[in-house]
């Protein structure tokens, strides 16, 4: 069987102001694979990627899509084009893999992908980016090629996950949050009667560095907040 390839940058490249910083792909295609809707809501997360040839994928994608052939995910191990690859995940056509057609008029007009408009910032957080990173990433390309966006996520989010990748997950994302400067300990679910997911809170404490700087960055989110009147005696169903 065909194996067609994607490669992601493990740094920025050297043309980026964070030239050389690693992207954290590897780490946020997981996410995007494995993270039900719900979840990418609140986790940074990859679930596309951009590439031009249109013409070229939008073949090989068919060939993905009717069983022909698999994309192999694959990661830089040092400098691109000079180091071996490591794969990240192989996808068949029944991951819901596709193609889909990306004009961009320049760098801050909304867009429109298969008739839906799409806002940048949110285009470039499905990439994995932040918008300001994602803009100086492609500032200096030709705008005029035929570029498209792969859909890496994973269609069948009803699968099911085991514990220990659930664990993965967390320890994971616990990293993250300590580089950020929050320190969690402890994270709970309030459920409705249906089992549905209602709200998010989070027991965490900020980091502070030696010269008595706070390293986080205020978090915003109405879903995730400390719950001061909880005492523990009711624990919130959860996981």
């Amino acid at each position: 069987m065909k194996t067609f390839v994607i490669t992601l940058s493990k740094t920025f490249p050297r043309t980026h102001i964070h030239s050389g910083r690693e992207t954290n792909f590897a780490h946020l295609l997981g996410n995007g694979l494995n993270l039900t809707e719900d979840g990418l809501k609140i986790c940074r997360h990859k679930i596309h990627t951009v590439r031009t040839n249109l013409p070229l994928w939008e073949k090989r994608i068919s060939e993905i899509q009717s069983g022909q052939a698999v994309l192999s995910i694959r990661e830089w191990t040092g400098r691109p084009y000079g180091s071996p690859q490591k794969e990240l995940a192989r996808l068949t056509a029944a991951d819901g893999v596709g193609v889909q057609a990306l004009k961009l008029k320049d760098l801050m007009s909304s867009t429109v992908i298969d008739g839906e408009k799409v806002e940048l910032p949110d285009l470039a957080a499905h990439d994995g980016l932040s918008f300001s990173d994602w803009y100086d990433w492609f500032r200096k390309v030709d705008l005029r090629q035929q570029w498209q966006l792969f859909t890496l996520q994973n269609s069948d989010m009803e699968r099911q996950v085991t514990v220990e990748e659930v664990r993965n997950f967390l320890s994971a994302s616990d990293r993250q949050f300590v580089k950020g400067g929050i320190r969690v300990s402890r994270v709970r679910f309030k459920r409705d009667e249906e089992g549905n997911c209602t709200d998010i809170l989070l027991d965490y404490e900020q980091i502070v560095s030696e010269t008595g700087e706070n390293n986080a960055q205020e978090v915003q989110n109405d879903k995730t907040q400390t719950d001061p009147a909880d005492t523990g005696k009711n624990p919130t169903k959860g996981l």
